[in-house]
């Protein structure tokens, strides 16, 4: 009895992979600064914004970082593997013909201050005073709490 390789069935790789590969690696080329950021915690909202301030001396990506080292390699870039090496979090990437250096006075002169949710770190020191917010009681009220701040109902307000 003659034991036969058994064949596995070929992988078929979803299109919109190939495409998004192929992009990928045409803005690696094409853009001499890549920057890496984490998407956690980041809102949608911001990254639109930044995209917007950003418009004409940048592109921002979010991307799967599999795919983003596949059009590296492709691109003749294997080297970029290194940016992504101890990130465990889901990223984005800015690609920019300006230098590293200006794109990072840019992103520092248009930060946006956004306003903190339960579980995220500020940048800054958050003090809450004691005083009458004028908010109705309502769903701001779990904001509070999961915040820990205690909290009073005077006259119809917190």
């Amino acid at each position: 009895m003659t034991a036969q390789a058994v064949a596995k069935p070929e992988r078929r790789i979803p299109k919109w992979k190939l495409e998004e590969v192929e992009e990928l690696a045409s803005l690696i080329q094409s853009h001499p600064v890549i920057a890496v950021f984490k998407l956690t915690g980041i809102r949608a909202n911001l990254i639109h914004e930044i995209r917007r301030k950003l418009r004409g001396m940048a592109v921002i990506r979010v991307a799967k970082k599999t795919l983003f080292l596949k059009a590296a390699e492709k691109a003749g870039k294997p080297e970029l593997a290194e940016l992504l090496k101890d990130v465990q979090e889901p990223v984005g990437f800015i690609f920019s013909n300006i230098s590293a250096f200006k794109l990072k006075l840019i992103l520092d002169k248009n930060k946006i201050p956004m306003h903190a949710k339960a579980g995220e770190r500020a940048d800054m020191d958050v003090v809450v005073p004691e005083m009458n917010t004028g908010l109705p009681p309502g769903p701001v009220l779990s904001d509070f709490g999961k915040l820990g701040i205690p909290t009073k109902i005077e006259g119809g307000q917190i």
